[in-house]
């Protein structure tokens, strides 16, 4: 099963620790955000599996990552309202930012 990604879902999907939407035994129940370490190990080399780490510089993204993670910057994703960056962009330029780093309506994203 796959679920297709959707803006709505966005804030989860950025904000939790990765997004599935699988429901054999082996992996996170269908409605779990979470993903163990094992899962991802054993996914890394899927095309439809994709890992980003969002940060604020890239610095700490070149000192090491999961391997094949993609790079987001904070301020590519993160909106300030009254001098508080807490909000997402508008939904075209969140569509942008992820499709440029891979992101298609048939990935998961961790």
């Amino acid at each position: 099963m796959r679920c297709e990604f959707r803006l709505p879902g966005a804030v989860a999907l950025l904000l939790a620790a990765g997004f599935s939407c699988a429901s054999t035994e082996s992996e996170p129940p269908r409605d779990s955000l979470l993903v163990t370490p094992a899962w991802l190990g054993l996914r890394l080399a899927d095309p439809e599996v994709v890992v980003l780490q969002v940060d604020r510089d890239a610095a700490t993204y070149r000192s090491g990552h999961i391997p094949g993670a993609r790079f987001v910057p904070l301020d590519a994703i993160v909106v300030a309202r009254d001098g508080v960056p807490n909000e997402l962009p508008p939904r075209e330029r969140l569509d942008s930012v992820l499709e440029a780093v891979g992101v298609s309506t048939r990935s998961q994203i961790v």
